[in-house]
């Protein structure tokens, strides 16, 4: 940083050096009147010069906004100016007005598409704005220019970690570690991307050549760990943790990975030594203490988590997220009344209550008091009138009770606070479908893909209404198809595939794909009634029979089994029982 300043005083005073040398070649002038010194040997106020130099003023004392417009107004006097441009783009990233950076990055390299350092910085605010694919583009772009770029390498492979892309990661990472094998983040990051792949054995050695240089790299030792965890050493993810502690024995991250681990591999008295062990260190910190109740919660060691939260609330009785977990704790034991009484202690205004008011309809619910669940969550829309999500569940218990009218004025008020929120319209879309109001249930769908194209229930749900209506037929195709690509292996999408070929009278086509939606959903009655029409189609009669009978036996539905008897009586009318197919 000093290295920059002083570069950049050389820089201000050779402006200086330029202006005063060319007015000493001049005849000397006499002053004018009401005119100092300083203001004769200052730069004009309308020179770039001027505006730089009040630029590195403001900055010395902190005034950034000042320095900024002067900054401003000195590119503004030399638009061509890339040290002054560079220079604003430093400033707005310190500012952290990252779209003015770029605009500003993105000017100089009109003129220079090729500056490697101008292109490094615009990577790196691409980055920061998690505009991975952008970033990505852009140190390609480097190293296509400069195939030697070490750094490029780098952070290109790092980029592709963070969004999972570890093939590509590895890739670009075994090119860097060749063009500097001696950098520790190359080969920690090369760790990582072999990690992500499940090479564990090549992890280990990246991340044990980057604890030869430095073996204190608690990242690196944190990843040996889950690598170890992941091959089952458990010696050494023990051994690991302690190296971690031995160095920094306030690491609590550490000491609750260990502690875990001793509860995960069954034993639990080595597991309470060292969470008792952290809790006399941490002076009984409430921060500390909330993380082990969550592991034993995680562990299902209910009891365990109930004594170290009964603790915490006997020094502050309302903290929701003490209550919450307490919540979580008796639910997991089955405790529903004393859970639902936890969780009815929080208070309104906390981030918990919310999530409390769901669990609390849930336990109802598990009891089979639906009515119950139905009264906590209209308390809870008294108390929080302008969530939501308290309006789809409610509108999903009236559903689930067939009052839809209920359900749909519920889903309205939910829709009446957030317009564009995609549950709402789709659970009212699916509503409308039960109450037979076909065209009401499209018009909400479609309001489902407006806002998000890419949403495969509502392709499935679009696409099979339509199945089921027999209309647009070759739409509904598509639009199921996208949804089999979204989402490959669902059996109720391929399920209404395989129907949407049926309708179209593609038997052949309609039994493949229903077959196949039986073998990813093999209990589900209305996809093995759908196959058996697909058999009875094609005459493959016993087969027809065998989908049909194990449809009943699967159905909870009166209306469907008395079609599906029917379906059953009329082929064994036909003697098939005995018969083979043919």
């Amino acid at each position: 940083m000093l290295m920059i300043t002083l570069y950049r005083q050389k820089i201000l005073i050779a402006f200086f050096v330029v202006l005063f040398s060319s007015g000493c070649a001049m005849a000397p002038r006499p002053k004018s009147p009401g005119r100092t010194v300083a203001e004769l040997s200052s730069p004009p106020a309308e020179s770039p010069y001027y505006h730089y130099a009040r630029f590195q003023l403001f900055l010395r004392v902190g005034e950034i906004e000042k320095a900024t417009e002067s900054l401003n107004l000195a590119v503004g006097k030399e638009p061509d100016s890339v040290f002054l441009k560079t220079e604003l783009a430093h400033i707005y990233i310190r500012q952290q007005r990252y779209k003015d950076t770029i605009g500003v990055l993105q000017s100089i390299l009109q003129k220079r598409p090729n500056d490697v350092t101008v292109l490094t910085m615009l990577a790196g605010v691409h980055e920061t704005l998690r505009e991975y694919q952008k970033a990505i583009d852009t140190y390609k772009t480097i190293i296509s220019e400069n195939p030697e770029d070490k750094s490029s390498h780098l952070h290109l492979g790092s980029v592709y970690i963070q969004i999972g892309e570890y093939q590509n990661a590895k890739d670009i990472l075994e090119r860097a570690v060749k063009l500097n094998p001696k950098s520790t983040k190359v080969h920690y990051y090369l760790g990582k991307a072999y990690s992500g792949l499940k090479q564990y054995n090549k992890a280990e050695i990246q991340f044990l050549k980057t604890l030869e240089s430095h073996p204190a790299f608690e990242p690196a030792l944190f990843d040996l760990v889950q690598v170890y965890e992941a091959t089952q050493q458990e010696n050494m993810v023990v051994e690991t943790y302690k190296k971690i502690l031995k160095n920094n024995p306030d690491n609590f991250q550490a000491a609750i990975g260990l502690g875990r681990h001793y509860l995960i591999t069954g034993k639990a008295q080595k597991a309470k030594k060292v969470f008792n062990e952290l809790t006399d260190k941490s002076h009984n910190s409430p921060y500390i203490i909330k993380h082990i109740a969550a592991i034993y919660l995680d562990q299902k060691e209910y009891d365990e988590a109930i004594n170290l939260l009964d603790d915490l609330l006997k020094k502050d009785r309302e903290n929701p997220e003490v209550l919450y977990f307490l919540g979580l704790a008796y639910t997991g034991k089955e405790d529903r009344k004393k859970a639902i009484g936890v969780y009815q202690m929080i208070a309104a205004e906390s981030n918990y209550y919310l999530n409390a008011a769901i669990q609390i309809t849930y336990l109802y619910q598990v009891e089979g008091e639906t009515e119950k669940a139905i009264e906590a969550l209209l308390s809870a829309s008294k108390n929080r009138p302008d969530e939501p999500e308290i309006f789809l569940y409610l509108g999903s218990l009236y559903e689930e009770k067939s009052d839809y009218a209920q359900g749909v004025a519920a889903i309205k008020e939910g829709l009446r606070i957030a317009p564009q929120n995609i549950k709402l319209h789709f659970r009212l879309g699916v509503i409308y479908d039960k109450m037979n109001q076909k065209d009401l249930s499209i018009k909400e769908m479609k309001q489902v893909l407006q806002i998000e194209p890419d949403h495969a229930n509502a392709l499935n749900y679009l696409g099979f209404t339509y199945a089921e209506l027999g209309i647009h037929l070759d739409e509904a195709e598509e639009l199921i198809k996208k949804a089999l690509k979204l989402q490959p292996n669902d059996g109720y999408i391929t399920d209404s595939l395989g129907w949407v070929y049926f309708k179209k009278g593609l038997f052949d086509q309609a039994v493949l794909w229903l077959e196949k939606a039986t073998e990813l959903v093999p209990d589900d009655p209305i996809i093995l009634e759908h196959l058996g029409d697909a058999y009875s189609k094609k005459n493959l009669l016993e087969s027809a029979l065998k989908s049909y009978e194990m449809s009943l036996e699967k159905t909870e539905q009166e209306k469907d089994s008395i079609t599906l008897k029917e379906k059953i009586k009329e082929l064994r009318d036909l003697g098939i029982e005995g018969f083979r197919d043919f």
